[in-house]
């Protein structure tokens, strides 16, 4: 017996094809959240005199305390200021903040209880007002936000001479929100998204308006500051997976053919 072998005619060709899979998914992490800080920088014990009856309305004419804030990253979110001092009087009182950024400062306090007349806004004149005192024993925050939410135009509200503002025994509150009634405009809020690269100085300043012999000291006061710093943004990741494609020559067959 014979055996011819013979081959699978070579047209047409057989060819097989594998096919591959690409496949490619995204992954999107959240930005990190802006972190905070909170930067609280004292004077330190001051003592420093407020005389009686000398506001014209100018800076120079201001009992002034400055502090330096260090550098920081980020920008400016929040600022509050806490002020120790004595007074008898505090409708004779004009209180103004001068930060970085601005060649005039804004006004935390100006005369409270007292009604003030154009031009006369902010130059030393008028009398009367609220009746009540400060004292070193309670300091007064000065807060955009504060708790209380009163002006501090209606600081020592209800209170009678003698009585201190911020003495849980009258129940008076000790933080205010700045109202500047006339004088330099602004609020604390004004120094927000600023950034502070290096370190900037900011200065307080203090006077008295009335000539009754109303006299007082700075004590100290502090300045809090809150930074935000700038966040991670987000990033996206991904995964990709995949086959190979490929063409395949399948090879021809050979049968055996018995004789």
């Amino acid at each position: 017996m014979r055996t011819i072998s013979t081959a699978t005619p070579r047209h047409p060709r057989r060819w097989s094809l594998a096919l591959g899979l690409v496949t490619t998914c995204g992954f999107l992490s959240a930005p990190a959240p802006a972190a905070l800080t909170t930067t609280t920088i004292n004077s330190g014990t001051l003592n420093l005199a407020i005389p009686d009856h000398t506001y014209n309305g100018s800076l120079g004419s201001m009992t002034s305390s400055a502090i330096t804030l260090p550098a920081h990253t980020g920008t400016i979110t929040d600022v509050n200021v806490i002020v120790t001092m004595a007074h008898q009087h505090i409708s004779d009182l004009t209180i103004k903040l001068m930060g970085p950024g601005s060649a005039t400062p804004i006004t935390l306090l100006n005369r409270p209880g007292l009604t003030l007349f154009a031009p006369h806004y902010d130059d030393g004149t008028g009398s009367g007002g609220a009746d009540a005192g400060l004292a070193n024993l309670y300091p007064i925050t000065y807060d955009d936000q504060a708790p209380s939410t009163v002006s501090s135009k209606n600081m020592g509200s209800g209170l009678t001479a003698g009585q201190v503002v911020g003495d849980p025994g009258n129940t008076s509150p000790n933080n205010y929100r700045p109202n500047a009634a006339g004088a330099t405009p602004g609020t604390l809020a004004n120094f927000n998204n600023l950034t502070l690269p290096a370190s900037t100085t900011w200065t307080l300043y203090v006077a008295d308006s009335n000539g009754i012999n109303y006299t007082g000291t700075l004590n100290a006061w502090s300045l809090t500051v809150v930074t935000s710093e700038i966040p991670e943004p987000a990033t996206m990741t991904l995964l990709t997976s995949f086959a190979a494609l490929a063409l395949l020559r399948r090879q021809p067959q050979r049968r055996r053919i018995g004789l």
